[in-house]
């Protein structure tokens, strides 16, 4: 009896730091309801890899603002939340694969800038500057971790976390607190608006006073055009402003020069 007891102990999966050493990659098997965020982490034997070695197991609550979230927004967010929360383990690892659902992630997260509104391409953005992952699909409730995202709340369980990155809050102003009341308040964007900036485009180069002049003067020194014309007119007059009789006069200047 003993000695069969010994036999399973020894037989069972156990938990075990990560070996980032290890050529087998470290995977993150996640799933998202509107219940919570389930996932666990794991890593193939070296040897065998037919043998999981588990890192770690976890179930993250969701409040309920953010169980009225839209599915694919939801998705987005449970995977952040999963990776912020073992950010030590994913942030800088190469050798990375995520498991889990790629209905909407995948569109997402190879789109960064182009979601319809600022909290979720922050959310993306801060996914891509911290962690670099390939992704598996998975789907299906034979999924580990769909079990994991669908458990209920228990009284001994702590409250679902607050989401705290201000984005989803819309986020005011920055407070600026003085060291000093005597000193001048900070510069209003609107005065140094075209100091951010100071490289000139060749259109607005050549729009600036200085700029109209000093090609005004080159253009009537290097043109053989009878008709001398300035800079100004080249930008301010438009056909509609011109003469038929004026018109006419450069299409038969231009017919002579070629």
């Amino acid at each position: 009896m003993q000695q069969d007891l010994k036999i399973l102990i020894e037989e069972c999966f156990h938990t075990r730091n990560p070996k980032f050493s290890s050529d087998q990659p470290l995977v993150l098997a996640v799933n998202i309801s509107w219940r919570a965020v389930g996932y666990y982490i794991y890593q193939r034997d070296e040897e065998d890899p037919k043998k999981i070695h588990y890192v770690k197991f976890n179930s993250l609550l969701i409040d309920p603002r953010q169980q009225r979230y839209s599915q694919p927004k939801r998705e987005l967010y449970g995977l952040r939340q999963a990776l912020e929360q073992e950010i030590y383990l994913f942030r800088g690892c190469r050798n990375f694969i995520v498991e889990t659902d790629v209905k909407y992630l995948m569109g997402m997260l190879n789109n960064p800038g182009k979601m319809p509104n600022v909290t979720i391409n922050r959310w993306v953005d801060y996914i891509h500057t911290n962690f670099f992952f390939e992704i598996v699909h998975k789907k299906g409730k034979t999924f580990g971790p769909d079990g994991l995202s669908r458990r209920k709340w228990y009284p001994e369980d702590p409250p679902p976390e607050e989401f705290t990155d201000g984005t989803d809050n819309g986020a005011g102003d920055i407070v600026l607190r003085k060291d000093n009341p005597q000193e001048p308040d900070p510069l209003e964007l609107d005065e140094f608006y075209k100091e951010i900036d100071s490289r000139k485009g060749f259109l607005q180069e050549i729009l600036s006073n200085n700029g109209l002049l000093s090609l005004e003067r080159q253009f009537n020194n290097d043109s053989n055009h009878p008709r001398k014309i300035s800079c100004a007119e080249v930008f301010t007059e438009t056909t509609e402003d011109r003469s038929e009789d004026s018109l006419e006069t450069d299409k038969e200047d231009y017919d002579d020069n070629r």
